[in-house]
């Protein structure tokens, strides 16, 4: 063929092209002036070929002012705040998904313009890119509401965390749970930040002179917040009913606890249907006479005594509950046991867990026989076993309660039941120093020296140091 004819062809299908395109173009701008949002049609490489007055008036200049202020910037690239718009150019030459994003444009007055920016591809005949459409929707005020948003929940974030902090202080640490009862664990997991159980430990002498170990484990109404406010004024009255005469068991602590409740939440009779309470198991321990004393409210302590599991059932009411006008009173139970025997409590957030292949509840029974299948283990080993078959349960379903679980086993050799800071107490004890001498001695203060020596008494069922040393020294504990 000779070279002016297909020199005259190769004009001709260019300027067919040319044609083409802007049939094109002039077809999508004449769609893009009826549209509010701004649109922008660019070549392939990202240069502009039209823009609607959508764009203009976004941009707050006035249509002779925008050619001016951006003739020579007319490209994708001078538009966007994103660093990768060319890397999103060029993937549209093998990718033709449309890609999203947000973009901040500068306005005539200096302040920032939120849009949502969508790029779509366009491609020709050959399935070469032709042209690349851009739409920009104003977000300005769903955007300032965004962030009106994230500041408030950073908000509440850092009063929740706060809160938190409040909350681990008012619990027991590990070392302060096992300066009581040295053989035991406790597995606490909040569903959130804050937990709505609680469990709780400490001495105390009765008006009758008897010296008993006390722990508690709770679940108040709800989780989160609501829950962790509860807890709070469960573990107050916890603490108070430790001095109160009238509290000499368990069961008298409920009630007491109930009472105190109440009082606190301005609950009563005709109010009584807010429900607004707490579960809780409550022990005494007497290790002196090898008893056990508890008292639950909708609570159960399970008890394993060489490979038995033995249930000790509470009431049937929660703190909280009324019959009549009065307040339902609760009952102590007692309990003999031995060296070897481990005590259980809980709240039902570990057998009310869904999990397992069918999506189903842990339930009691399970739980039942997982305790006795790890009761052989040392105590901080059950815990790890609690742990790890919980969260194999659980897989990847939400946990839906607070969870919390704690073991006492009763020890054989009473020196076990002492720790190492308490023996250290004791044998200063038996050198006859003072307690301001032992705390110079241990660097620790006056107060804390006596609270040990408040505890060793309460666990060997003594009333002063001459009977303390006495004990200790039969039982070959010094």
């Amino acid at each position: 063929m000779p070279k002016n004819i297909t020199k005259y062809i190769e004009i001709v299908d260019d300027v067919t092209e040319k044609v083409q395109n802007e049939i094109e173009l002039t077809r999508l701008s004449i769609v893009a002036e009826k549209m509010n949002e701004a649109v922008v049609i660019t070549d392939a490489s990202g240069k502009i070929e039209y823009y609607n007055n959508g764009l203009v008036r976004n941009s707050g200049y006035t249509e002779k002012e925008f050619k001016v202020q951006f003739k020579d910037i007319l490209h994708l690239q001078n538009l966007t705040s994103r660093d990768d718009i060319q890397e999103i150019i060029d993937g549209f030459k093998t990718n033709p998904k449309p890609f999203l994003y947000d973009s901040q444009h500068e306005k005539k007055d200096g302040s920032m313009m939120w849009t949502a920016a969508s790029l779509s591809p366009v491609y020709d005949d050959l399935n070469k890119l032709s042209k690349i459409i851009v739409v920009y929707t104003d977000i300005d005020e769903s955007k300032e509401y965004s962030n009106q948003l994230s500041e408030k929940n950073r908000e509440i974030t850092d009063s929740i965390n706060y809160a938190q902090r409040i909350q681990e202080a008012i619990l027991p640490s590990k070392e302060f749970f096992k300066s009581f009862l040295p053989n035991s664990f406790v597995m606490f997991r909040p569903k959130d930040v804050l937990s709505g159980d609680f469990y709780w430990v400490s001495d105390a002498v009765t008006s009758k002179d008897e010296q008993f170990l006390l722990a508690a484990v709770a679940d108040c109404t709800g989780h989160g917040v609501p829950g962790a406010l509860m807890s709070i004024i469960g573990n107050n009255y916890l603490r108070l009913c430790e001095h109160e005469p009238t509290v000499n068991n368990p069961a008298e602590g409920l009630d007491f606890i109930n009472r105190g409740v109440s009082k606190t939440l301005r609950q009563e009779f005709a109010e009584s249907t807010i429900k607004d309470g707490m579960d809780i198991s409550f022990i005494a321990l007497d290790y002196p006479n090898m008893k056990l004393y508890f008292a639950g409210a909708k609570t159960t302590m399970y008890v394993i005594s060489e490979k038995e599991l033995i249930q000790y059932k509470g009431d049937k009411h929660p703190v909280g509950a009324y019959v009549g006008e009065e307040l339902i009173p609760f009952t102590n139970n007692e309990v003999n046991i031995k060296k070897g025997d481990i005590i259980y409590l809980f709240s039902d957030g570990y057998v009310d867990q869904f999990g397992g292949l069918k999506g189903k509840k842990f339930m009691y029974k399970r739980f039942r026989e997982l305790l006795l299948s790890i009761c052989h283990l040392e105590m901080d080993k059950q815990k790890e076993k609690l742990e790890h078959v919980f969260d194999e349960w659980k897989g990847d379903l939400e946990q839906i309660d607070d969870v919390c679980v704690i073991g006492v086993r009763v020890n054989g050799k009473e020196k076990k039941n002492f720790t190492t800071r308490e023996l250290e107490v004791l044998n200063h004890l038996q050198e006859g120093l003072s307690s301001k001498l032992i705390a110079d001695k241990m660097c620790i203060s006056k107060h804390t020296v006596d609270t040990y020596r408040r505890r060793l008494l309460a666990k060997t069922g003594t009333y002063n140091s001459t009977e303390l040393i006495n004990y200790c020294i039969k039982k070959e504990i010094i």
